[in-house]
């Protein structure tokens, strides 16, 4: 294949107005499937890999995160630029997207940089019967008191999920992952752009799929576009087609 020079906007592709909602995955794996080497994906894609995901993040209104992901990944806050936020506010979104953790236990350390390596506290999402129950009163202090914010997904389905971020006004909706959540959304059916990075790493202990969650379905995507970086790392951009 040949390579010929492209920006993280070419890899972002068309987009709608920020009023029209889209989910859009984004995820990077091993030429062998793998979702992370060692526990994480830190060794997995490039350079290129890392400004995309910024690119997605900016622009998006709200990233929506597992919280395993969260804590493997050791997440902090999204960072935009000066002119992403510029950007961001002409268009009538917030300067940062905030953070969303999908959440059962709501079990976080207030000091870690999820809540001080950040421009905006996180939101954390969980099922009703969480948000209820007495015995987690105590951890969603915590998290209060470090001045997330709390809301509920009600019966915990993938729509409800999604439904919980669109009437709050998060239109643009980027997933990072991981595994387990983009196969709940994608057996929903929902999910409209995939953003996915292929290393050229071939390794016989695979721990964790990236698709292998989620149970039984099926999705059909359609290839939109892919570049190849000169370190043979592959980014293709996919779109559901069977919604």
């Amino acid at each position: 294949m040949k390579q010929t020079p492209f920006t993280t906007a070419d890899l972002l592709g068309p987009t709608l107005p920020p009023a029209e909602r889209e989910l859009r995955l984004i995820a990077v794996m091993s030429l062998s499937g793998a979702a992370a080497v060692e526990g994480t994906s830190e060794s997995l894609g490039n350079d290129i890999d890392a400004a995309l995901l910024t690119t997605v993040r900016a622009w998006s209104d709200v990233v929506l995160v597992g919280a395993g992901t969260a804590r493997a990944e050791t997440y902090s806050g999204a960072k935009c630029s000066e002119s992403e936020r510029d950007k961001r506010v002409a268009r009538g979104q917030a300067p940062v997207p905030p953070i969303a953790v999908l959440t059962k236990s709501f079990d976080f350390d207030p000091s870690s940089q999820l809540f001080t390596d950040t421009e905006v506290p996180p939101v954390f999402l969980a099922p009703q019967a969480s948000l209820d129950d007495p015995g987690l009163a105590s951890a969603r202090q915590r998290l209060l008191d470090a001045n997330a914010q709390l809301i509920s997904t009600g019966d915990g389905s993938a729509h409800a999920i999604i439904d919980a971020l669109h009437t709050r006004g998060f239109n643009r909706i980027t997933c990072e992952g991981g595994p387990g959540l983009y196969g709940t959304l994608l057996a929903a059916g929902l999910g409209d752009v995939l953003h996915l990075t292929i290393d050229p790493l071939v390794h016989g202990n695979v721990e964790t799929t990236l698709f292998g969650a989620g149970g039984n379905y099926n999705a059909r995507l359609a290839l939109e576009d892919v570049h190849t970086s000169d370190d043979s790392v592959m980014f293709c951009r996919y779109r559901r087609t069977d919604q």
